[in-house]
């Protein structure tokens, strides 16, 4: 079925980047744009928080001049209570994880999670992010297969989540967590990713590969 037009006005533009190696690539001494998020990496007391940090808003403000033609430093960047950070001209979400950064764009609430594809053993995590019935379906599967449906769910859950202005957590409740969802995988090297993209309203996205 063809995408509507409201489909593609809501449309989410999505961008991926590896984060390069401390000797490939040192973080500079020039602060990045605005003077609260370089003080933000500053603040990180690991220097892999620090790169993470630095490197998934240098992908934000590639893509906001990218997609939007707009010099980021012309837009308002601010914090809210929840420490989610927000911006005037444009809806955005980051997300990093391995050496993998992500960052999602759109007209409306977006949100955005990714995590390498590993297996993941643990009962307790399945029970505290999946409702009874996703729970039901958990113990349905295989055994081979379970560890995939729980990492779907979590990505899941996670871009859902963090289209809300809200401080994190994870909900087994589904009545908390509703709206659209776009899954797919992502190859970054020889590593695997899953990613999930969550909107209020139905989107479609495209996915932009950037190198730093």
């Amino acid at each position: 079925m063809p995408e509507s037009n409201e489909t593609k006005k809501n449309a989410v533009e999505v961008y991926a980047a590896r984060i390069p190696s401390a000797s490939d690539y040192p973080l500079p001494s020039e602060p990045i744009f605005p003077p609260q998020r370089q003080a933000e990496i500053v603040a990180c007391a690991s220097e892999k928080a620090r790169r993470e940090k630095y490197f998934a808003w240098r992908l934000l403000l590639h893509a906001i001049e990218d997609s939007l033609g707009v010099d980021p430093r012309q837009l308002q960047f601010t914090k809210s209570e929840h420490g989610k950070w927000l911006c005037d001209g444009v809806h955005f979400s980051l997300s990093h994880s391995a050496d993998l950064v992500c960052v999602a764009l759109s007209s409306q609430p977006v949100g955005i999670d990714v995590e390498p594809i590993r297996p993941l053993k643990t009962q307790d995590f399945a029970l505290k992010i999946l409702s009874e019935q996703e729970l039901a379906v958990y113990h349905a599967t295989k055994e081979s297969e379970q560890s995939a449906y729980l990492l779907r769910a979590w990505t899941r859950k996670e871009s859902l989540f963090k289209r809300l202005n809200q401080s994190g957590f994870f909900s087994s409740n589904p009545k908390d967590l509703q709206g659209f969802v776009i899954e797919q995988t992502l190859q970054a090297g020889d590593q695997l990713f899953m990613l999930a993209v969550a909107a209020d309203l139905p989107f479609e996205a495209q996915v932009h590969h950037h190198d730093f």
